[in-house]
């Protein structure tokens, strides 16, 4: 993070990326000339054929301390990667431990200009005059803030991806008790028990289910526009976005409980109207009992 934020500048990390010259005009005319908005544009390099290998194996490296090159330690789409490494040459840029720090001069006889380790940059110069002695230039780095930052940003997403994934399993119990009372009401419907009430308990189970499903799918949406735009974002941004989605987690969590809330009472109903029927059961077995009686007595009668 430290290295990123001192190799690249804030102005690069908001920009847009465009594959076109027509979309960068189409950006300007529309965000900056239109709206007036502060507008950055990286573009991506027009020739497919331009490569930004790394000049030397890292493996070869590893035993002067150096781990890895500063463009493999963040992800992007490849042509925002492509984009970026045209400007700020990461993947020139090596990274290694305090180890690193011992072996300056072994480092820079292997053709390495510039690295880095957890605490500074260095950089070789070779004098252009006389006899051209090498010089290093120490710079110690400035904390992470944006990067930083963000990391909270993303243990807030998935702390409200647990939430979802909560609701989600909470909904899957709720669909199978639904089902079950679908069976239970069918049952009662074959015997001539009457249903209506159980039947609007079920519509109203599924308008529940539903609008939670609804719930579910706006944070996901949100989470989902949240990650496409934290790249983007400066500090201050990502600070806002964060407390809106205290505010979403807040309001889903609210959501749920009175989902919950809502099944419990349905459910206690539908016991009660279970009590009922079973009672009508029996006493229609009882007057079906007695009818019988009455027809046999005719029947000897006659």
């Amino acid at each position: 993070a430290k290295v990123l934020e001192t190799s690249v500048p804030p102005w690069a990390m908001a920009a847009l990326v465009v594959e076109t010259q027509e979309d960068r005009d189409l950006l300007l005319r529309e965000l900056k000339e239109r709206q007036g908005l502060r507008v950055d544009i990286l573009s991506i390099p027009k020739r497919s054929d331009i490569s930004f290998n790394n000049p030397k194996a890292i493996d070869k490296l590893r035993g002067f301390g150096l781990d890895s090159y500063a463009d493999t330690v963040f992800e992007a789409p490849v042509s925002v990667k492509r984009a970026i490494l045209a400007q700020f040459p990461l993947h020139s840029m090596l990274l290694g431990n305090q180890q690193a720090a011992m072996k300056v001069d072994e480092i820079s006889e292997q053709g390495v200009k510039l690295f880095f380790t957890p605490e500074s940059s260095y950089s070789v110069k070779r004098s252009k005059y006389g006899n051209r002695n090498k010089s290093t230039l120490i710079n110690p780095l400035k904390p992470a803030k944006l990067f930083a930052e963000s990391q909270e940003d993303r243990w807030e997403i998935e702390r409200l991806r647990r939430d979802i994934e909560d609701a989600v399993h909470q909904r899957e119990n709720a669909v199978a008790q639904m089902k079950e009372l679908t069976a239970e009401s069918a049952r009662c419907a074959r015997e001539g028990g009457s249903v209506g009430e159980s039947i609007e308990a079920l519509k109203r189970k599924r308008r529940a289910v539903q609008k939670l499903d609804d719930s579910i799918d706006a944070c996901r949406h949100s989470i989902a526009q949240y990650e496409d735009e934290e790249r983007n974002y400066n500090s201050s941004t990502l600070q806002s976005q964060s407390r809106k989605l205290n505010e979403m987690r807040s309001s889903f969590k609210d959501e749920i409980q009175n989902f919950l809330t809502q099944h419990e009472e349905q459910l206690n109903k539908l016991k009660e109207l279970d009590s009922r029927l079973a009672l009508y059961n029996t006493a229609l077995q009882e007057k079906k009992i007695k009818t019988r009686g009455l027809r046999s007595l005719e029947a000897s009668v006659d």
